[in-house]
């Protein structure tokens, strides 16, 4: 039996989260032990897999930082894992030196995305590629969502080619594709054309954007749907009464029921400063949507340009009301570009695809070091 021990930050309805969340659970138990140490537990229900580390945070604070080494140090001495595997970046830096000083045999990380932009100030940019490019001489393998991920790493000198495994993030593709549509769950009129996006409420994603690309539009019959939650939920209210369009966006908030409000959309999009696949976009092709997406991280190697969607400039408003209007003027267009998003989905996005991968991956590392 191997053992994995998983570590990330936080478990959530976040892509990175789900993605390290199916790892667990869906690896053969029969050849793989698998645990996962995280510092907080949100709309996720944790089971006896799960260790919680409260100091365990995405906020750099020294002292707490220092703590959640500590004790990941302490939880790897005392389950003695074949493999830790990290996920995102905090978890990644104080995860893997925690196994080598543990003497952890294998060490494998997935950034799930970068950090390279979009995040922070120059200076704490600076510090995580620093840190990146150290922690990459102790990891036996770094797993980006997208081949453009590993491109991007390289370009940063983290590590070298031979270190990288480009594995595209799971999703229940079924669930999505089999959604019932129902207008009338969410109060919208049958003629109403329904945009909507997926993620977390914070800067990153680019939802301001989206806004002012609705201002521009001034469509009476157009709807945005925005799904998800975050700090920045007050400021995009605010916004969007500041701009008169309030009657024409909806704040939905976190739900359950994420196939089937993409199931009702006409168009999805995701207008993100950086993105290292954009787990929502393959929900929402695996849903037959069309898909608006900003040309930034993982993106480009997702949507197929002009073929299941249309891929544009970052915060760019004009360009993201361009491509909307032009998606509701040819609805062919829009439909076929469903088509071949949800082809490519079903080909390429399962959840068995990316858990086949990673044990192969395992027991590559495995037989080459155990």
């Amino acid at each position: 039996m191997i053992k994995v021990l998983h570590i990330i930050t936080r478990m959530d309805k976040g892509g990175s989260a789900q993605n390290t969340l199916l790892t667990v659970r869906k690896t053969n138990k029969a050849k793989f032990e698998s645990k996962l140490v995280c510092g907080s537990v949100r709309d996720v229900k944790p089971d006896d897999d799960f260790i919680i580390i409260p100091q365990l945070s995405r906020d750099i604070k020294f002292f707490r930082d220092l703590s959640a080494f500590l004790k990941l140090y302490k939880i790897i001495k005392q389950t003695t894992p074949h493999i830790v595997h990290t996920h995102t970046s905090k978890a990644g830096i104080l995860g893997r030196w925690a196994a080598k000083f543990a003497r952890v045999p294998i060490i494998i990380h997935t950034p799930h995305g970068n950090v390279f932009s979009g995040y922070f100030g120059y200076f704490m940019t600076k510090l995580f590629v620093i840190a990146e490019r150290i922690s990459a001489h102790i990891t036996d393998r770094i797993i980006t969502l997208t081949p453009k991920g590993i491109d991007q790493h390289l370009q940063q000198k983290i590590g070298k080619r031979n270190k990288y495994a480009s594995i595209c993030s799971g999703v229940e593709v079924e669930e999505f594709a089999n959604a019932r549509e129902n207008k009338d769950v969410l109060n919208i009129a049958q003629n109403d054309i329904i945009i909507g996006v997926v993620a977390r409420l914070v800067t990153v994603k680019g939802h301001r954007y989206l806004l002012e690309a609705m201002k521009l539009m001034e469509s009476q019959n157009l709807k945005l749907l925005i799904i998800g939650d975050g700090p920045l939920r007050r400021k995009l209210e605010e916004q969007a009464i500041e701009s008169g369009i309030e009657k024409n966006v909806v704040f939905l908030g976190q739900r359950k029921d994420v196939p089937e409000l993409l199931s009702v959309l006409d168009i999805f999009v995701m207008p993100s400063l950086n993105e290292g696949m954009g787990r929502a976009i393959a929900e929402a092709m695996a849903a037959e949507k069309p898909v608006i997406a900003s040309k930034v991280g993982g993106i480009p190697d997702v949507v197929d340009d002009k073929i299941t969607g249309i891929l544009i400039p970052s915060k760019s408003p004009e360009a993201l009301a361009n491509a909307i209007t032009y998606l509701m003027k040819n609805p062919e267009i829009a439909a076929q570009m469903g088509q071949e998003g949800k082809k490519k989905a079903v080909k390429n996005f399962g959840i068995n695809s990316m858990i086949e991968q990673i044990e192969n991956l395992y027991e590559e590392l495995v037989n080459k070091k155990l």
